[in-house]
């Protein structure tokens, strides 16, 4: 059964610039947004996290902001050992709650880690939850 860590718990550990928001559909009512490339969001469990799989979620908004094309949010995610996975959103014209950015391979049981970067400057980068799968020796 997965386990769901909200964008505003401990273990996630944000670098760079990042807004607080949130809004009833989100969960929690919650969300961290970031439109600075290069700000990241560590999720760490005791320091890194133990789970066969984890996925992230978040909100993508609309890709028209005010009347400018800002284009949709790109972020980077690096697990472990695994090759960086890039994902861009889809260009929306009203906004997407839970829409999953990320879900990781299978994985061994154990220790991972995982870093999510924002690459573009333009359209905010929303990050609401993660949800991971714990070891079954946790």
């Amino acid at each position: 059964m997965a386990t769901t860590v909200d964008d505003r718990d401990p273990r996630i550990t944000y670098t760079g610039t990042w807004t607080l928001g949130g809004n009833a559909p989100e969960y929690e009512n919650t969300t961290h947004g970031t439109t600075i490339a290069g700000s990241s969001a560590s999720f760490n469990f005791t320091g890194t996290f133990h789970g066969t799989s984890v996925s992230v979620f978040g909100t993508v908004g609309p890709v028209d902001y005010y009347h400018v094309d800002v284009g949709p949010p790109m972020s980077v995610y690096n697990l472990d050992h695994f090759p960086a996975v890039t994902f861009t959103a889809p260009a929306l014209n009203s906004a997407s709650y839970h829409y999953q950015f990320y879900t990781s391979p299978l994985l061994d049981e154990g220790v991972h880690y995982l870093v999510i970067t924002s690459v573009n400057m333009s359209s905010v980068l929303w990050l609401d939850y993660l949800q991971y799968t714990p070891s079954s020796s946790r």
